[in-house]
């Protein structure tokens, strides 16, 4: 029994004039344990592909509907490189911008503090370059990426602070998409699908996070990227007064690449 849990030996110690000691738990937070998720093999990001390709696949056209937007919003997340959800659930249509012909997604940086995500202490966003395969993304869940439609909604979001038409979401544009959708349609759709293929060891719990991890993994073995141009793209965070306050460069050039790259790797079971 410890000091914290017996009474008498409790007040044998405050009599004493000693402070009870405190009982010492070993117990990790929950956050701890995703440093231990694994990052896929190629042959297992090809099996996830064509797992997700298949998802929802019916004779009923009348799901199709349904499932399209869920089929875009786990490609969206993957496409993208891993971001992290809550980044990606408060991309509006204001979100999508142009720099000399190219466009690109701004993403406020992530607190690193608190873990929420402010244009308030960082004022720099994070730029995603705006690949086709995630303009088809988006397009699936039902958001136009240029012209005249993209415009009225930008102006349409001017107009009032609680005007918000929001990207990633698959039943309703003008609410955030709920940070839970992705795991639970990776633990309810993905999951037993890749269990019954046996392509992951039976303690393997697949989730979201294990997409960040493999891009950083398998960018490096197949293609040697640049550790630097991974976490521009991954938004690791700026190091040092020279980065953060000096040097504007966002490598957007080199984030284009990584992801054009990257997305090679996911289309390559096509191939096989």
């Amino acid at each position: 029994t410890s000091f914290a849990e017996d009474i008498e030996l409790k007040t044998r110690w405050k009599g004493l004039g000693i402070r009870t000691p405190i009982l010492i738990q070993n117990k990790k937070f929950k956050g701890s344990a995703t440093v231990r998720d694994k990052a896929l093999t190629l042959s297992q990001l090809h099996v996830l592909m064509s797992v997700i390709d298949g998802m929802g696949e019916t004779e009923h056209a009348s799901n199709v509907k349904y499932i399209n937007p869920r089929k875009a919003f786990v490609l969206f997340h993957i496409f993208s490189g891993g971001q992290r959800g809550t980044q990606l659930a408060r991309l509006t249509a204001s979100s999508i911008i142009e720099r000399d012909g190219e466009r690109f997604l701004k993403a406020w940086r992530q607190d690193k503090t608190t873990g929420a995500v402010t244009n308030e202490k960082e004022k720099r966003p994070h730029l995603i370059p705006l690949t086709p395969e995630l303009i088809q993304c988006i397009h699936e869940m039902n958001t136009p990426t240029e012209g005249k439609a993209l415009r009225e909604i930008k102006e349409w979001e001017a107009d009032n602070p609680k005007n918000r038409h929001y990207l990633w979401n698959i039943t309703d544009n003008s609410r955030p998409a709920n940070t839970t959708v992705l795991p639970k349609i990776y633990e309810k759709k993905i999951q037993p699908l890749m269990d019954k293929l046996e392509v992951l060891e039976p303690s393997d719990q697949l989730r979201p996070n294990w997409i960040r991890k493999t891009v950083e993994t398998l960018m490096r073995s197949q293609f040697d990227t640049r550790p630097d141009h991974l976490g521009w793209l991954q938004d690791h965070g700026i190091g040092g007064v020279q980065n953060k306050h000096y040097n504007q460069y966002e490598y957007l050039d080199q984030k284009r690449e990584v992801l054009t790259q990257w997305y090679q790797l996911c289309q390559g079971y096509k191939d096989e």
